[in-house]
C-alpha cells in the first residue's frame, strides 16, 4: 500500500509512505473460492463484486489459519500472480471482517525498515524520471525487503547440529557467505532486470524438454472451482518417466465428467508435453508434520483413476487408421484398443513407447518416418491425415518408376561369374581336407577341417563387404553374387552346423557371423539365409528345420529384411518366418506354420534366462568332440583296409565302410546310451534329463544321418527290424520306410507303429512340445494305425493318436487334440 501526502497518484514524492502487509497463510479454506473469484475479476476486469452481508469475505482471521498449511496459501499466490501484467492497475476487493461461526483472533505481524536519505533519493528520482509506476515501484521495495532480510547480519548462521545441510544452502561466492534459495531467474543484460522464472526444485527435464510444474498445476487450479489443491510430479517407471497429478477435489462429483473437464483444459492452455499421463484424484493431499505436503505419500493414498474421455463413437476407420491403431496398441502396451481422437500422452504413452511406434511404423507402413512428425501428430487420425499425402506421393513415384522400367528386359545371369563362384567355392572346401590329409589320419589335423570350413565364412564375409545391410537391389548385380556365394558357403557348412546346433556355441558362432543371439537361447536350425540379420531375444526356443528366409524376390529385384524374434518365444519345426517377420515377447509359434509380419505377443513372460551352466556345456563339448573322434577313427579304419585298391574303387569302398560302422554305432549309441524316456517327460530344456535324453539323440542322428540314411533309407526290409530292435512297438515287418532318421528322433517306447502303414519322404516326428517359459514337455506316445498313410513332409506331434486307415496329405500338421476325436468317433 502506498499513502501519498500530494494528490499526484502516478508519481512517488518524498514523505510518501509504503506499507507491506505480510500474512502467513492470507486465506484460509472456508473463503478460498470467494477470493479467487474476486481476485481475478479485479485482475481481469478491473471491477469488485457487490458486497453481500450474509457472504463469508476473505481476509478472516480464525483459529483455524494456524493450522493450515503453508502450501495452500503459497502455491494459490505463485499460481494465480504468474505472468500478471504488473504495469496495469487493478482495485483488489477491499478486506472486510463478516462474522462468523469461529471466534477471530486478530493475530497480524508488522515489520518495517527505513531507507537512507541517499538511497530514498536516488530511489525517488529514478522513479520519477523513468516514470514507473507504483505497482513496479511496490514489487521492487518487496524484493528490497527481502534481500534486507536473507542477507542481515545475524539471521541464519546455519542449521543447528546438520553440518551437511548447512553446507548444502552456504554458498562462498566472492569471499561473501550467500545462502542458496533455490529460485531461478533470468537477466536481462540490456535493462538490467532480473526476471524472476521459478523454483528450482519444482521445474523438471522430461524427455528433452524443461517444465515448469507450477505452471501446469496452475493451469489445472484454473480449470474447474471444485479444485481444492494440486500436485503434479516427475515419476518414473520401468520403462521411462511421466507426469502425474494428484489433485485434491471436493466431495460428491462425477469423477469422469471432472476429469474431462480438466483434460480438455489442459489440451487448450498446454502444449502436449506438459499434459500429465496419469491422473490421480485423491480426497486429502497427506501431510507431514512441519504441515508441507508429504510427496512420498501421494502414491500411497491415491485411489488411481483412469484416463477418461468420451465413449469411443462407431466410426469408420481407414486401412491406414486401422494399421496405426494396431501399432499403438502394441508400442504403447495399452490394455484395450486406442481411440483413434486421443493422443498417446493421454494413452499414458512414454517416449520409449514412441520409439517403439516409430520403429513399427518405419517397418510397416513408411520407411522414412520421422519422430518429429509423430511427435506433432500424437493421435491415430492426426497421424493418418499427416501419412496419406506422403504414402500418396510415395505410390506414385514407385508407379511412375515402374513406368519406366522395361520388363521386356530381363536381367541375365553371368555364366563367367557363377562358373567362378563355383570353382572357388569347391576350392575352398577342398583345401583344408588336403592339407589335413597331409599330416595323416590324426585327430587334431582332422578337427582342423570343420573348424576352418566354420571360420571361412565370416571370414569371406568380411572380405566381400559384408554383413550386408537390409534394402533393395537388381538381380545378378554385384551385390547379389555376393550373396549367392555366402549363401552356397553356409549350406555347405551345414553338415559341420549341425553338431552345434542347440548349444551355446552354435549362439556363439551366429553372433561372430553378424547375428544378434540372446542368453539361453536354443536354435535347432541351420536354414538361415542371412545370419547377419538374424535378431533373437532372451531364452527363446527354435524348432528343428525352421525356415528364417530374410530373402524375399520382386521380380528383377530381390529384398533383404531383418528377422526379429523376441524373448521366451517358441517356434515350431518346419515353420516358416519370411517377409519382415518381427515377433514380440512370449509368442507361441505352431510347428508347420507360415510367419510373416509382426506377431504380438499374447501374454507377458515373468521368466528368468535359462542358459546352461559350465558343467552342462561342458558336457555338450565333450560329446561333439566325441562323435568327431569317432568319425576319425571310422575313416581311418576304413582307409586303411582299401587303401591298397585303385583309387576308383578304394574310395566307394571306404565309403560303404564308413556308413555300416557308422550305422552300427549310431544305433548302439541310441540303445544303450540315450535310451528311452518317460510317458509324461516334463523338464526344463536347460536340464540334465533333456540334455542326455533328447539333446545327444539329436547330435548322434546330425552327425551320423549320412551313414544311416543310405543304409535303411528308401522301402528297405530290414528298417522295421532295426525299429524293434530298439524298442519301437511293431505288429509285422509290412511297414514301408521311405526316410529312417525321422522314426529314430522319436525314443523307442514313445513310438507305435500297426502293420501295413506306409511313410513317405520327409515326415517329421515331433517328439516332445516346448512351452514359452522353456519347459520340454512329452504330451504321450506316438501311435500309427494300421493301414494308414502318411504323406510327404507332413508332422505328427507329440501324443498323436491316429485311428486304422487314416490318409495324412502332405504338408499337414496332425496334433494330439484332433486325432483323439477320431479315435473316439
Amino acid at each position: 500500500m502506498v499513502i501519498q501526502d500530494n494528490g499526484n497518484n502516478d508519481i512517488l514524492r518524498a514523505g510518501d509512505f509504503i506499507i507491506f502487509n505480510f500474512h502467513r497463510y492470507t486465506f484460509d479454506i472456508p473463503s478460498l473460492n470467494i477470493f479467487h473469484r474476486d481476485l481475478r475479476a479485479a485482475y481481469e476486469c478491473e471491477m469488485t463484486f457487490a458486497y453481500d452481508e450474509h457472504e463469508f469475505r476473505y481476509i478472516d482471521y480464525s483459529v483455524t489459519e494456524q493450522h493450515m498449511p503453508t502450501k495452500i496459501a503459497s502455491t494459490f499466490w505463485r499460481e494465480t500472480m504468474f505472468g500478471y501484467d504488473w504495469n496495469h492497475p487493478a482495485d483488489l476487493p477491499i478486506d472486510r471482517q463478516r462474522n462468523y461461526e469461529k471466534p477471530h483472533t486478530g493475530f497480524a505481524y508488522t515489520a518495517g525498515f527505513k531507507f537512507d536519505d541517499d538511497v530514498a533519493k536516488d530511489l525517488i528520482n529514478y522513479a520519477s524520471t523513468a516514470n514507473i509506476s507504483l505497482q513496479a515501484l511496490s514489487l521492487a521495495c518487496f524484493y528490497v525487503f527481502l534481500f534486507k532480510i536473507t542477507n542481515g547480519v545475524g539471521v541464519f548462521a546455519g542449521y543447528y547440529g546438520r553440518p551437511d545441510l548447512t553446507a548444502q544452502v552456504l554458498i562462498d561466492i566472492n569471499g561473501e557467505q550467500c545462502y542458496l534459495t533455490g529460485d531461478l531467474g533470468r537477466l536481462d543484460i540490456d535493462s538490467g532486470e532480473l526476471f524472476f522464472i521459478g523454483r528450482r526444485d519444482f521445474q523438471v527435464k522430461l524427455r528433452g524438454q524443461r517444465i515448469e510444474l507450477f505452471a501446469i498445476e496452475l493451469v489445472i487450479l484454473r480449470s474447474s472451482s471444485k479444485i481444492i489443491n494440486c500436485v503434479v510430479m516427475k515419476e518414473d517407471s520401468e520403462d521411462d518417466s511421466y507426469l502425474a497429478a494428484y489433485i485434491q477435489v471436493e466431495q460428491h462429483i462425477d469423477n469422469n465428467t471432472f476429469l474431462d473437464e480438466i483434460i480438455v483444459s489442459c489440451r487448450a492452455q498446454l502444449p502436449s508435453y506438459m499434459i500429465p499421463s496419469k491422473w490421480f484424484l485423491v480426497p486429502k493431499l497427506p501431510l507431514n508434520a512441519s504441515g508441507k505436503i508429504d510427496r512420498k505419500r501421494l502414491r500411497q493414498i491415491a485411489s488411481v483413476t483412469e484416463t477418461r474421455l468420451e465413449p469411443q463413437k462407431l466410426m469408420i476407420l481407414s486401412p491406414l487408421e486401422k494399421k496405426l491403431q494396431n501399432i499403438f496398441f502394441r508400442a504403447f502396451r495399452l490394455n484395450s484398443i486406442p481411440d483413434v481422437l486421443v493422443s498417446f500422452g493421454h494413452l499414458g504413452g512414454t517416449s520409449l513407447g514412441a520409439m517403439r511406434a516409430l520403429i513399427l511404423i518405419r517397418q510397416e507402413i513408411f520407411e522414412k518416418m520421422d519422430i518429429g512428425l509423430l511427435l506433432s501428430n500424437p493421435s491415430v487420425r492426426e497421424l493418418a491425415i499427416a501419412l496419406e499425402p506422403l504414402l500418396s506421393r510415395l505410390k506414385f513415384d514407385q508407379e511412375k518408376q515402374e513406368d519406366k522400367d522395361d520388363f521386356s528386359i530381363r536381367p541375365c545371369r553371368s555364366e563367367l561369374i557363377e562358373t567362378f563362384g563355383i570353382f572357388l567355392l569347391a576350392w575352398q572346401w577342398f583345401l583344408p581336407v588336403f592339407v589335413a590329409t597331409k599330416f595323416g589320419s590324426d585327430f587334431l589335423p582332422m578337427l582342423c577341417i570343420p573348424l576352418v570350413h566354420l571360420l571361412q565364412f565370416p571370414l569371406l564375409m568380411t572380405l566381400l563387404g559384408g554383413p550386408f545391410k537390409r534394402g533393395r537391389d537388381t538381380l545378378y548385380s554385384w551385390h547379389y553374387y555376393r550373396l549367392w556365394f555366402l549363401r552356397r558357403l553356409w549350406s555347405l557348412n551345414t553338415y559341420w552346423v549341425g553338431h552345434l546346433l542347440g548349444t551355446p556355441f552354435y549362439n556363439a558362432y551366429l553372433r561372430l557371423c553378424g547375428a544378434c543371439i540372446g542368453s539361453g537361447t536354443q536354435i535347432y536350425t541351420s536354414q538361415i539365409d542371412a545370419p547377419w540379420l538374424l535378431m533373437v531375444g532372451d531364452s527363446t526356443y527354435i524348432g528343428d528345420e525352421v525356415v528364417l528366409s530374410s530373402l524375399t524376390y520382386h521380380d528383377s529385384i530381390y529384398d533383404l529384411h531383418q528377422i526379429r524374434i523376441g524373448s521366451h518365444c517358441s517356434i515350431g519345426a518346419r515353420s516358416v518366418l519370411h517377409d519382415r517377420v518381427d515377433i514380440h515377447d512370449g509368442v507361441l509359434v505352431e510347428p508347420l506354420t507360415a510367419v510373416t509380419g509382426p506377431i504380438l505377443g499374447k501374454q507377458q513372460i515373468k521368466s528368468s534366462v535359462r542358459s546352461l551352466n559350465f558343467w552342462q556345456s561342458l558336457f555338450q563339448f565333450m560329446f561333439i568332440l566325441v562323435m568327431a573322434r569317432i568319425h576319425t577313427f571310422l575313416l581311418a579304419v576304413s582307409w586303411s583296409a582299401t587303401n591298397w585298391l585303385p583309387m576308383y574303387f578304394s574310395l566307394p569302398i571306404c565309403w560303404l565302410f564308413w556308413s555300416l560302422l557308422g550305422s552300427a554305432i549310431a544305433l548302439l549309441i541310441l540303445r544303450l546310451i540315450v535310451g528311452r524316456v518317460q510317458p509324461h517327460f516334463s523338464h526344463p530344456l536347460n536340464s540334465w534329463k533333456f540334455l542326455h535324453r533328447f539333446w545327444l539323440r539329436y547330435l548322434v542322428l546330425s552327425s551320423f544321418g549320412p551313414c544311416l540314411s543310405p543304409v535303411f533309407d528308401g522301402f528297405t526290409s530290414f528298417a522295421p527290424i532295426i525299429l524293434r530292435w530298439l524298442g519301437v512297438q511293431i505288429e509285422c515287418n509290412d511297414i514301408q520306410i521311405a526316410d529312417f532318421v525321422p522314426l529314430l528322433t522319436v525314443p523307442p517306447n514313445l513310438l507305435t507303429i500297426e502293420s501295413g502303414v506306409t511313410i513317405a519322404s520327409g515326415v517329421c516326428f515331433v517328439p516332445y512340445n516346448v512351452t514359452t517359459n522353456g519347459l520340454c514337455i512329452v504330451a504321450g506316445a506316438i501311435q500309427v494305425g494300421r493301414q494308414s498313410f502318411l504323406g510327404d513332409s507332413c508332422i505328427l506331434r507329440s501324443g498323436v493318436c491316429l485311428p486304422a486307415n487314416v490318409l495324412v496329405g502332405a504338408l499337414t500338421r496332425i496334433d494330439s487334440t484332433g486325432t483323439n476325436a477320431k479315435e473316439c468317433e
